[in-house]
């Protein structure tokens, strides 16, 4: 998989793959053109922020786990297929996340997004350490759906 994230050791640059160079994780700047934003339950959207949150906890999770095919599954279908995201984070000692506060939801097209700041950090496997910050979609149908890492195919 390629994280929207550049992977940087301490001073010096990991070598991007294939995978790196295409960004997978991408914010949507603005609702895309001609969707509608119905007004939505200001409760409704607090608890889904929190949720979307936790989702993406949980993907880091499994990946520090090498859990690799769990946390596939938490991704949309158009991103990386399950054996090259698999090979991306083998390529990694450690790899662990803090993940920040997420955007207030906006409704498009029957979708309801969030972004969330993370901060990724680790070894590779030669020992070189990295660390990169940047955001993580998560969208979701709106209403009632389960939240996933947006990928833009």
């Amino acid at each position: 998989m390629g994280l929207a994230l550049l992977l940087a050791a301490c001073g010096d640059e990991v070598a991007p793959t294939p995978l790196e160079r295409k960004p997978e994780i991408q914010a949507p700047a603005t609702a895309p053109a001609g969707a509608a934003s119905p007004a939505l339950d200001q409760r409704m959207l607090t608890a889904d922020k929190g949720d979307a949150a936790d989702v993406l906890r949980n993907y880091y999770a499994l990946i520090g786990e090498r859990r690799y095919s769990q946390a596939h599954k938490l991704r949309e279908p158009n991103g990386a297929d399950a054996d090259a995201f698999a090979a991306y984070f083998e390529r990694f000692a450690s790899h662990g996340v803090t993940v920040g506060t997420p955007s207030e939801p906006v409704a498009a097209g029957g979708w309801l997004f969030v972004e969330v700041p993370v901060h990724t950090y680790g070894t590779m496997k030669d020992g070189k350490s990295f660390g990169s910050a940047g955001t993580v979609t998560l969208r979701r149908r709106d209403p009632g759906g389960e939240w996933r890492i947006f990928t833009k195919g």
